[in-house]
């Protein structure tokens, strides 16, 4: 069973307010890399480590989990402070902020034709390396409480109307030749 989205839908004028403030938002700057230099292709990483990744054991995970419990944040903002951490200490300049992208499941509030389909928004989550995970979590609490992630949806499916050109446009001006990805996309 799939989890459903618990959230309150606004109404369509609000949603459209949402997706206009998205329409005029600029992506941040690009991450200064320390290490890591894509080729041109951008699927292999020369002059650094490849870092393998490993499951943890129950103990492990319920520490992680107690940890953010006791910080009185989600496991969501927690793991992503965590994984800044440790992203910033082998690939970023010092004091570099990041932005990450955090994804909130829209299913049940958006109309899809099959449980296939993306129901998946994103939001685009700034912060610095000295920021706690409490500040990581009010930084996104923030960004979920102001509609955004209903912005970046309502965006994105109106573009997709146009026809592929313009998405490709927009992926282009939003990822950049130079921002930085980690991972499959």
């Amino acid at each position: 069973d799939v989890p459903r989205y618990a959230g309150v839908v606004p109404g369509r004028l609000q949603r459209v307010r949402y997706a206009w403030r998205k329409f005029r938002t600029r992506t941040p700057q690009p991450v200064q890399w320390r290490q890591w230099t894509p080729t041109p292709d951008g699927r292999v990483a020369k002059l650094s480590t490849p870092r393998l990744g490993r499951v943890l054991s129950v103990e492990q995970t319920q520490a992680i989990v107690a940890n953010a419990k006791r910080q009185q944040v989600t496991l969501n903002s927690f793991l992503l402070w965590a994984l800044s951490a440790a992203a910033a200490q082998q690939l970023t300049a010092a004091d570099t902020p990041r932005a990450w992208g955090n994804t909130i499941n829209l299913r049940g509030a958006v109309r899809a034709d099959s449980v296939e389909e993306n129901q998946s928004s994103i939001v685009t989550v700034v912060f610095e390396d000295a920021d706690s995970p409490a500040q990581v979590h009010r930084i996104i609490r923030g960004l979920f409480d102001a509609g955004h992630h209903w912005g970046s949806w309502d965006f994105l499916t109106t573009i997709c109307r146009f026809g592929p050109g313009l998405v490709r446009k927009q992926v282009q001006r939003y990822y950049g030749s130079n921002n930085s990805q980690m991972g499959t996309f």
